[in-house]
């Protein structure tokens, strides 16, 4: 039977129709609790296009799981985002529960202004979240030798992971582990061509941290003038930036490569993996950095 009259949004309400999994025990559902597991970003007019700026749209699907966490999805498609105010991220996630997905490189997070990619955490030690994540994207920058802008920055929670990740063109970092952050794996990532730092430990107040089977690579040689404050780049750097330690890390299975090596200066200053530990005559004169409890194992 058909009629052009007949309207099948009105008739049939995803909320008024059930949905049941095949399997023992199963229980019914309805069916716009099913739709409800996981939000698109596109479900919020996120385009992926890589020219209509999505930013608004990513945050705002990121804030509709505040009550309940959940997965946030990329599909596949190049999801510009710009216009985040200065030292900030253009995507925050700041809800406990909630994980970033995409489907693997083909879901690529671009920023094409001199900001951070992603922020995952709270705003301050009396806000911690947890259980978050981004997995399974492409985060694309716009390289260049003005600014140190890193991809990832995590600070302010707990249980949280970065993996499957391929995070490229960076002026500064690709992952950031800041402050009071504990229980972190960062895992699995490619992490090439960026100017300083590919997993950056600088914060304090930092646990129980797993760096494991990433792949690392960049051209020791910086452009001229480098970004400022850099140098040559780092593969893996643990170096307490404030007062607080940093306890109980794991360095395993990482494959950390550099090219552009041609003289002896270049060599003594690269570094596959780097511990800097302030002394206390320098300024701020901090007397408790500390880190203790490292085990690196099968790196190359």
């Amino acid at each position: 039977v058909c009629s052009s009259d007949l309207n099948i949004a009105s008739s049939i309400l995803a909320s008024d129709t059930n949905f049941t999994a095949n399997g023992t025990n199963a229980v019914a559902r309805t069916v716009q609790g099913k739709l409800r597991d996981i939000v698109s970003v596109k479900d919020f007019g996120a385009v992926g296009d890589g020219v209509t700026n999505d930013r608004v749209a990513i945050n705002n699907a990121i804030a509709s799981l505040s009550a309940t966490g959940g997965t946030v999805f990329f599909p596949a498609g190049i999801y510009l985002v710009s216009g985040a105010a200065a030292d900030t991220a253009e995507i925050d996630l700041n809800v406990s529960g909630v994980v970033l997905v995409g489907s693997g490189p083909a879901s690529v997070i671009y920023v094409p202004e001199n900001r951070r990619a992603i922020t995952i955490g709270g705003v301050n030690v009396s806000n911690i979240i947890y259980n978050v994540g981004v997995q399974n994207l492409r985060i694309l920058a716009t390289k260049n030798s003005t600014y140190r802008v890193g991809h990832i920055t995590i600070n302010y929670c707990s249980q949280v992971h970065v993996s499957n990740c391929v995070m490229e063109d960076s002026t500064a970092t690709g992952v950031n582990i800041a402050q009071y952050v504990t229980d972190c794996w960062i895992e699995n990532n490619k992490i090439s061509n960026f100017y300083e730092t590919a997993v950056d430990g600088t914060g304090w107040n930092v646990a129980r941290v797993y760096i494991l089977n990433n792949i690392i690579s960049t051209d020791a040689a910086n452009p001229s003038p480098p970004p400022p404050n850099i140098s040559r780049p780092i593969g893996i750097a643990i170096e307490p930036q404030g007062a607080g330690s940093h306890t109980d890390y794991v360095i395993r299975g990482n494959l950390i490569t550099f090219e552009g090596i041609t003289t002896l200066s270049d060599l003594t200053q690269t570094y596959g993996i780097a511990f800097n530990v302030r002394p206390p005559t320098e300024v701020p004169a901090i007397t408790d950095y500390v880190v203790k409890r490292c085990m690196i194992q099968d790196n190359v």
